[in-house]
């Protein structure tokens, strides 16, 4: 195989293989990065919407805003993880 396309570099076809070739890995390439692009978006959103659904909760919550900084910390901490098994 490897001489074969060795064979055809030489030529006008080899030439044009090459170049499709690099075409087809460069185009896997782009598209590879859009879907791995697009996983982060939707991973990205979806943590923002929790973000703010827990603000809100804060905001609405007397009991959780009279809570001291640690404590506070600690019952996000435990929401978030119950959040993440559903």
């Amino acid at each position: 195989m490897i001489g074969i396309v060795a064979g055809l570099l030489g030529t006008r076809l080899g030439r044009w293989a090459a170049l499709a070739l690099l075409g087809a890995a460069t185009v896997a390439l782009i598209l590879w990065r859009v879907f791995a692009a697009g996983r982060a978006g939707v991973a990205a959103q979806q943590t923002q919407e929790t973000l703010t659904h827990v603000l809100d909760i804060v905001r609405r919550d007397q009991s959780l805003r009279s809570l001291s900084p640690a404590a506070r910390r600690e019952w996000l901490r435990r929401y978030a993880e119950g959040r993440e098994r559903r």
